[in-house]
């Protein structure tokens, strides 16, 4: 019957388009037309990215700064004209810092969009506190990683920290 094929063929049409259409997104970045993140691409690409820098004028301590399933990380910086023994901070990327070291959390898609928003809503306030010890690029890292369930000891210098975070390299 004709109208078999035609709903069979509908049917084979629209398996074979959600198919490919899958493997557009996983080409195109992961996302379908809709928005949604397919699911072979939100298992293959769940990490969070800590990279330490190299510290700007009177810093030699470095910097932290994170970023979810990127390179393109953000941090805390002290706002110019800041003391770094308390001052005013702000969320900017790190764009200018040479890398020297780099620890990638395995991480799940609810873990990624938790951290994404918390980075975010940071991201929006431009009242930051800036403390070296009390509140640095340091405690934005160890406070997101709280935040998806990830404890680790409250230590103020970067290289510290990232030797914290090796217990959780991918």
């Amino acid at each position: 019957s004709s109208q078999a094929n035609t709903w069979a063929q509908r049917a084979q049409n629209a398996v074979a388009s959600y198919v490919v259409g899958g493997i557009a997104a996983e080409l195109g970045g992961g996302k379908f037309a809709n928005g949604g993140m397919s699911a072979a691409f939100s298992r293959m690409f769940n990490d969070l990215h800590v990279i330490m820098y190299e510290g700007g004028k009177g810093n030699p301590f470095g910097h932290l700064g994170s970023a979810v399933n990127s390179d393109n990380t953000r941090g805390l910086y002290l706002k110019d004209g800041s003391s770094m023994w308390g001052g005013g901070g702000e969320i900017r990327p790190d764009v200018g810092s040479k890398a020297s070291d780099k620890v990638i959390i395995k991480t799940t898609p609810e873990q990624d969009r938790i951290y994404q928003n918390y980075l975010d809503n940071l991201d929006v306030s431009h009242d930051l506190p800036y403390h070296i010890v009390n509140n640095s690029c340091v405690d934005v890292v160890r406070t997101g990683l709280g935040v998806i369930g990830i404890s680790v000891q409250d230590v103020w210098r970067p290289g510290k920290m990232m030797n914290e975070l090796r217990q959780y390299a991918q």
